[in-house]
């Protein structure tokens, strides 16, 4: 058995006595650790089960096929094989996809295979930052929430740029929840990195966490305030530098010399960018309602109006409804609890994290025009982190030894700190690697220390490498006791997991609980109270009965036994909680979490469970109406199938052109381009509205020979008026026509235009 030397609250050390540290410390660490590779397990086949037999998006599919077929169109992020045009966003997500494409070849699983991986890395490394803060059974509970989301599982089982992004924006958490404690630059820094490489993903959706990671540095992390600010100055510069890297290579580009910008009417990747997919996005008509215009026939499914409500109710509920007024209540009340808690707090510094990423993007996704379902999945991460934060914090001590750290007085600073000179000291007391003078931070109780001091901690985990207490001399004069690094580590080394986490919850002496900083039961702390638990009853009721209210009563693949199975999941939970009260057992109050958590996670568990067994992909809601399901097969399966049954006449009438054919818009183009690999001249971009080609390049084009097929719908577009005035038709299909252009049509007298 392994011991700890004991301290007091004010950090002063107390010789002989000593914590003992449970012997199945190992044990214990195992099977955290077979849990979380269980989890890791789970995602996996959530997300990549008969991933073959999923829909692809054809629009983001044909731009990869592309790109995998030349680097010039990897590097430009091109739509279509000749490069006319680029994808109408940043490239960055796809080019994974075209990596794998071009080392497995150009199928489904291919595709799919890079999100499957992203979703899995996603939950190994939020449970690795939630347990930083706020201890392993956080860590677990958030990895276990953000694996079941169903908006999680649809997302990464699809060809959808979000996964990406999801992933880059949590290590950026990550690196500023590992900065939070030591004060450390390269944290920030690479959280920098991350966030600017989200935006080669996700564009400004990624910079939607800064303010987040600002926040919670700000509040709680180590070193005095000018250098906080300095630091989070340097990694907001590193952000927008990685994040405008590319675009400013691109735009140096000429462009003759790269595919012309899609959703920009001057071939610029920042109005691309910035008004197109950005500002443009708040009241404006988005990129599909722009579509729908161009009358081809293309069903769009219907969205929920923008407004307050709109994340709660529909097929967006569904998605990231069930347990999102489940983590903001969490998060209101971890931050309330733990308003009084030091700088530094673990615990506090999660729910100020991952509270404040929840109501940014929650506030913006409820005011855009336009939200597809898939977008909501970049709240399951902070729903995750918050609800297994809360848990964590709610759960009743076990008496754990904490790890032996040094809690400063309250109102110690470097003006009071370590005032002995060395030479005052004897040269026994003073162990060599002990630096005098020093101030010591720790996660738990952050003074106003300098850069270098703030650095001390164990790179494992983020415990000190030395201790210190502080007592006054007569005269007034502080000085510093240094304890060898030797004493300090020794009680760590049974459980290294255990070192950060407990010294990062810093609120034991709140518990109560023997043997911590407070003393014995130093005060009711939140899970010790009665009319908490009568509160957590009544929270669980309600969460319960918002799940209830979110399972449609007709949904497509709804299992019959799953309300009476949340019901009464939700009724053991409550009656637990209310047990716990009565009788005040801290194994009630256990149960009544670990039970609370089952109830209010089976609708959406068993939503993801429902979405992977039935091959659903990105775009598809759990418990959709028939009505979306139709829309969604006949848009990703019907459509691309019928396309494909086209393609033999289509290239009987190729006869040795370039191109395959002509198409309005890149929508409808890239179902041809992700059948066959070939050229599919694209009108007007993803919308059918920007400027290329112009009427010239196309008569051009045409009197080249490049291509001889052309399909087009109605509308006024002056480039759909010279084909259906110049070339030769051959036959309507519903919305769009087909027309056979000759070379000497690009020099004969227009036919007037029938409407």
């Amino acid at each position: 058995m392994a011991v700890h030397p004991a301290r007091h609250a004010n950090g002063t050390k107390t010789r002989g006595q000593l914590h003992p540290v449970a012997d199945n410390n190992r044990a214990v660490i195992l099977v955290r650790r077979v849990a979380l590779v269980l989890l890791l397990g789970v995602a996996a086949v959530l997300y990549g089960w008969a991933a073959d037999r999923t829909a692809l998006e054809p629009y983001y599919a044909a731009s990869v096929r592309s790109m995998a077929s030349s680097w010039h169109d990897f590097a430009f992020g091109a739509l279509d094989p000749a490069a006319t045009v680029s994808l109408d966003k940043l490239p960055g997500a796809f080019w994974p996809q075209a990596l794998s494409a071009r080392l497995f070849g150009f199928h489904g699983w291919a595709l799919v295979l890079p999100q499957v991986v992203e979703g899995v890395l996603t939950v190994g490394v939020l449970y690795w930052a939630v347990r930083r803060l706020a201890g392993p059974v956080a860590g677990l509970v958030a990895a276990a929430v953000l694996a079941l989301t169903p908006a999680t599982t649809a997302l990464d089982r699809g060809n959808i740029s979000d996964s990406l992004m999801i992933l880059l924006v949590v290590l950026a958490a990550a690196g500023v929840v590992a900065a939070i404690p030591t004060g450390r630059w390269a944290p920030i820094i690479l959280a920098g990195v991350c966030v600017g490489l989200a935006f080669w993903a996700k564009m400004i959706e990624a910079w939607l966490v800064l303010p987040a990671l600002g926040l919670v540095y700000l509040v709680d992390g180590a070193g005095p305030l000018r250098r906080r600010v300095g630091q989070l100055a340097v990694g907001g510069l590193v952000a927008a530098a990685v994040s405008m890297a590319w675009m400013a290579a691109i735009s140096l580009v000429p462009a003759r010399q790269r595919p012309y910008v899609d959703g920009s009417h001057h071939s610029s990747i920042f109005e691309q960018v910035f008004d197109y997919n950005g500002f443009g996005r708040l009241g404006q008509q988005t990129p599909l309602q722009l579509l729908s215009g161009q009358q081809l026939g293309i069903d769009l499914v219907p969205r929920a109006p923008s407004g307050a409500g709109r994340l709660f109710h529909g097929d967006l509920g569904r998605d990231i409804g069930w347990l999102l007024p489940l983590a903001a209540v969490a998060a209101l009340w971890g931050l309330v609890s733990r308003r009084h808690a030091a700088r530094g707090d673990g615990p506090r510094a999660a729910f100020v994290l991952w509270g404040t990423w929840l109501v940014t993007l929650a506030v913006v996704f409820s005011v855009t025009s336009d939200v597809i379902s898939y977008y909501t999945a970049a709240l399951a991460p902070p729903i995750a982190a918050l609800l297994g934060t809360a848990v964590a914090t709610a759960l009743p001590a076990r008496g754990r030894t904490p790890v032996p750290t040094v809690a400063l007085p309250a109102r110690t600073d470097r003006r009071h700190v370590a005032t002995t000179p060395p030479e005052a000291i004897p040269a026994q007391a003073t162990p060599p690697d002990v630096t005098l003078g020093a101030t010591v931070t720790t996660p738990t109780a952050q003074s106003e220390a300098s850069p270098s001091d703030a650095a001390q901690t164990d790179p494992t985990d983020g415990a000190l490498t030395r201790a210190t207490s502080t007592s006054t001399t007569p005269d007034g004069q502080a000085t510093t006791e240094a304890t060898p690094p030797e004493a300090v580590r020794e009680g760590a080394q049974g459980d290294q997991e255990q070192r950060g986490d407990q010294g990062a919850r810093g609120d034991q002496g709140l518990r109560g609980e023997e043997g911590v900083a407070g003393g014995p039961k130093a005060g009711l702390g939140p899970g010790r109270s009665r009319s908490w638990r009568v509160g957590l009853a009544v929270v669980v009721a309600a969460s319960v009965v918002w799940a209830l209210v979110l399972i449609p009563d007709q949904g497509v693949d709804r299992p019959g036994w799953l309300v009476p199975a949340v019901a009464v999941l939700g009724a053991v939970a409550v009656l637990l909680a209310l047990a716990s009260a009565w009788f005040d057992r801290r194994v009630l109050l256990g149960a009544a979490l670990a039970g609370g958590m089952v109830a209010v996670s089976c609708a959406p568990a068993v939503a993801s469970v429902e979405l992977t067994a039935h091959h659903r992909s990105a775009f598809d809601t759990p418990f959709e109406s028939p009505a979306a399901e139709a829309t969604v097969d006949h848009t990703f399966r019907d459509t691309p199938a019928s396309i494909g049954r086209l393609v033999p006449r289509l290239e009987a009438g190729q006869r040795g052109a370039p191109y395959l054919l002509a198409v309005q818009t890149s929508a409808v183009a890239s179902l041809f381009i992700e059948l066959t690999g070939r050229e599919a001249l694209p009108l007007g971009g993803f919308t059918g509205t920007i400027p290329a080609p112009t009427v010239e390049q196309l008569r051009a084009d045409v009197r080249e020979g490049r291509f001889h097929l052309a399909l087009v719908g109605g509308g006024r577009d002056p480039r759909v008026l010279w084909i259906t005035t110049h070339c030769l038709p051959l036959r309507g299909n519903g919305q769009l026509h087909d027309y056979y252009c000759l070379p000497s049509n690009a020099t004969t007298t227009p036919r007037p235009h029938v409407p």
